[in-house]
């Protein structure tokens, strides 16, 4: 009875002890993250709203901080979000001691200069917003250097999004090493130049990818839609308002989970492929070249933009049956003849409707004033 007893107090104390130190342990680790976040409060020059400097103070605790969110379990940061504060600053490299954060957004501020080195240790980090900044090319550079070194840069990354910034130079190779990348985001980077990489479209788990607005060059891979067997799960692919050549690819419609599919205002050359019509999740069309018959297939389509394509010849009766369609944009083309009677009716939900800059002739359609 009494070595009971005695085995008893033992196990007491030894769990006391084994929470006093984890309780030690865990205070020390979350006045390491306050730590990180005093040093980025230190480098914010501007704070308009005043926010961060009456919120983030050692008088409270940081899991009550703005924009801070901590996890039960360890009691550490997990996620920081200080976006559409209209801060301006830099990115100080206690970033790096953030050992626990999965989530890191700071987008619509003016944050500006470069990412530090640090930010490779984030190996939790899945979820990356830097859109609408002034980060710039040795921002970016950066980025791309710390994967080279690293192997394990940031693997487990499903959304990186570093839209609207000062970004030029080529899109690193090794952002196709992110194997598990759902979202990737860098448009409005307008002196982003050279090619696409082609491993970028060997990444399975590539949901959206939205390029617009850049300088981008060169051929897109016409197996940008096979991936060993697995069928495609991209559901947006935005490369708009590039320079992109050669022909949109005729396996295209392999990726049957589109939905927007916007590739118009670059230099593509040839006709659509008719196999467009079989992509019947589309539900946004923004293309370049001559229009297929097949386009009229699409049942779920709502807008359909084919302006400044170059397009020639006749407007297929087919696209004024596609009866989902709420936006039709043809204009500033050198399309010709004359539009059918009929269009009213196979258009009950167009609300917009652009033509001009063509060379269509005959009678003013009565069915606008229907419309």
């Amino acid at each position: 009875m009494e070595t009971n007893q005695t085995l008893r107090l033992f196990v007491f104390f030894f769990v006391l002890h084994s929470l006093a130190s984890g309780s030690s342990l865990s205070t020390k680790h979350i006045i390491t993250d306050r730590d990180a976040l005093l040093a980025l409060k230190a480098l914010i020059t501007h704070d308009p709203a005043t926010l961060l400097a009456q919120n983030w103070s050692t008088n409270t605790s940081v899991c009550n901080w703005i924009g801070v969110t901590c996890g039960v379990r360890h009691h550490r940061v997990t996620a920081l979000n200080i976006s559409y504060l209209g801060l301006v600053g830099t990115i100080p490299s206690q970033i790096g001691n953030f050992s626990f954060l999965a989530l890191l957004s700071i987008n619509d501020n003016n944050f500006y200069g470069s990412l530090p080195y640090e930010l490779s240790r984030l190996h939790r980090l899945k979820y990356i917003n830097f859109n609408y900044n002034q980060l710039s090319e040795e921002a970016y550079q950066q980025l791309q250097r710390r994967h080279t070194k690293r192997n394990r840069h940031l693997t487990k990354l499903k959304t990186l999004s570093i839209g609207d910034n000062k970004l030029e130079g080529e899109i690193p190779l090794e952002l196709g090493n992110l194997i598990e990348l759902e979202r990737l985001t860098l448009r409005d980077n307008v002196l982003l130049t050279r090619q696409i990489p082609s491993l970028l479209f060997n990444i399975s788990s590539l949901r959206q990818i939205n390029l617009t607005n850049n300088s981008l060059t060169g051929d897109l891979p016409h197996n940008m839609c096979s991936h060993h067997h697995h069928p495609s799960v991209l559901e947006i692919l935005a490369l708009s308002n590039n320079q992109l050549t050669g022909t949109i690819p005729y396996n295209l419609w392999q990726c049957r989970e589109l939905t927007i599919v916007s590739l118009s205002h670059n230099q593509f050359r040839g006709r659509i492929p008719r196999d467009i019509g079989n992509l019947t999740m589309v539900k946004t069309l923004a293309l370049g070249g001559d229009i297929p018959f097949e386009i009229g297939n699409l049942p779920n389509l709502e807008q359909l933009g084919l302006e400044s394509g170059n397009l020639v010849g006749h407007i297929p009766a087919t696209v004024f049956n596609i009866s989902t369609l709420k936006i039709l944009g043809l204009h500033n083309n050198t399309l010709s003849g004359s539009l059918p009677s009929f269009i009213g009716f196979g258009l009950p939900n167009v609300e917009r409707l652009t033509l001009d800059m063509n060379n269509l002739t005959g009678k003013f359609p009565s069915f606008i004033t229907n419309a």
